[in-house]
């Protein structure tokens, strides 16, 4: 078959005997884009093997169930809003795209790591700044970075439509706000196996990481206590050079025990 490689892959009769499904097919994209490529761009340590996506995507979507719970709720007020006729049905998706942004805004706070390819690299920084304040406990302060934030982003599209990021005027169904997605967010988030993102952190890796990227055994218990980043990665970085200064003075303690004759031994046999 004549044309472009994923029309040949979708138009391919292998794809009936496919048994891995949506990650076989992007397997099959991949090789035809050439050596090296995985998920359509080139390999690199961050992207998650094919063998282990599955588990990671179930992983993803356990630890975002918060935010799936709230926005069936909030689908189901809208439609009831439709029928009864007091909202039209270019209102309903245009309080929908607002919701949906709103909730992207707030995952991207939980985990900063999924910035980026959301809403661009330009955005990405603010949404880490975010997640920094909201680890202190201050969603409002974390939810104003974001709207600080809000120009950088790139626009989503989803479903075919590109998500608002402009308040629809009140229509009876309020739109969540980012700060209350939040601190639902830092209270109901999940915990997953990852790596913790706070620069030099002491936790075994991989570790049990939750809401922020961050450890759930050392770091979140510092952030709880009012810590910032900055003082908590001070504390790590002083614990590892007194960790370095107890190594030398082992070593130089134990060096007294070597095999190496000493300087009083030299001295005898001169």
């Amino acid at each position: 078959m004549n044309g472009m490689a994923d029309v040949r892959v979708l138009g391919s009769q292998l794809l009936h005997e496919m048994s891995e499904g949506v990650v076989g097919i992007q397997k099959r994209l991949d090789l035809h884009a050439g050596s090296g490529i995985r998920y359509g761009e080139p390999v690199h340590e961050t992207q998650i093997p094919y063998e282990y996506l599955r588990v990671e995507s179930e992983a993803r979507e356990a630890q975002a169930e918060v935010y799936v719970s709230v926005l069936a709720d909030y689908m189901s007020k809208l439609d009831q809003q439709e029928v009864a006729g007091l909202i039209s049905s270019s209102q309903h998706i245009e309080l929908l795209k607002e919701e949906i942004h709103a909730i992207l805004q707030s995952i991207c706070v939980m985990r900063p790591e999924y910035a980026a390819d959301c809403f661009g690299q330009e955005a990405a920084p603010g949404f880490y700044a975010a997640s920094d304040v909201a680890l202190s406990g201050d969603a409002g302060g974390s939810a104003e970075i974001v709207h600080q934030n809000q120009h950088r982003e790139r626009s989503v599209s989803l479903c075919g439509m590109s998500l608002s990021t402009q308040k629809t005027k009140e229509l009876g169904v309020e739109v969540d706000s980012v700060g209350r997605l939040i601190s639902l967010g830092l209270e109901l988030w999940g915990t997953k196996i990852g790596s913790c993102r706070v620069p030099d952190c002491v936790s075994p890796k991989p570790t049990e990481v939750g809401a922020c990227d961050v450890c759930t055994g050392g770091c979140e218990p510092l952030f709880n206590r009012g810590w910032s980043l900055s003082k908590i990665v001070k504390h790590y970085r002083s614990l590892r050079g007194q960790s370095a200064q107890l190594i030398r003075k082992t070593v130089t303690f134990w060096d007294l025990f070597t095999d190496k004759p000493s300087i009083k031994n030299q001295n005898v046999r001169r």
